[in-house]
């Protein structure tokens, strides 16, 4: 009886100093860079009428943005796809429908990459950041054989 309320005891505490799990429902996809220009920026519409994918600073209320099935969706409710331009010109836009049908190429499906997150369309076109230059950092999409960290995101 005193061996089997030591071990419950000591499982108890074990239980207790483990470490918590992450939160389930990830409300911020951060930038993985550490550049002090990207680093600490997060997914968020910003533009004219929020309608592009831009950073903002991870603190911000609005930098808000969820990975859910093949879309990344932003706190104002908007849906983040690929235009349909050249990959070389194309840009990441806000639709506010989000009830509308997925468009093939257009949407991202999440890859984890080593515990990041990579978001690449279905012709192997991944999101970029592009903010090691002077300037602000800003979003492209390039391929996804081209390793960079610059393509991985983190979940906060």
């Amino acid at each position: 009886m005193i061996s089997f309320t030591l071990v419950t005891l000591l499982a108890s505490n074990a239980a207790l100093a483990a470490p918590l799990e992450p939160r389930k429902d990830q409300t911020q996809i951060q930038s993985r860079t550490s550049n002090t220009r990207v680093g600490n920026l997060c997914l968020a519409a910003g533009g004219e009428n929020n309608s592009q994918l831009i950073l903002k600073s991870c603190a911000d209320k609005d930098a808000g943005a969820r990975a859910i099935d093949s879309h990344i969706v932003l706190s104002t409710g908007g849906l983040a796809e690929v235009d349909l331009g050249e990959h070389s010109d194309s840009f990441v836009y806000v639709r506010g429908d989000v009830n509308e049908p997925a468009q093939g190429n257009r949407t991202f499906r999440p890859a984890n990459v080593e515990g990041y997150v990579r978001f690449q369309t279905l012709d192997w076109q991944c999101l970029t950041v592009d903010g090691l230059l002077p300037g602000p950092a800003k979003l492209r999409m390039t391929p996804c054989q081209v390793p960079s960290v610059m393509q991985d995101f983190m979940l906060i």
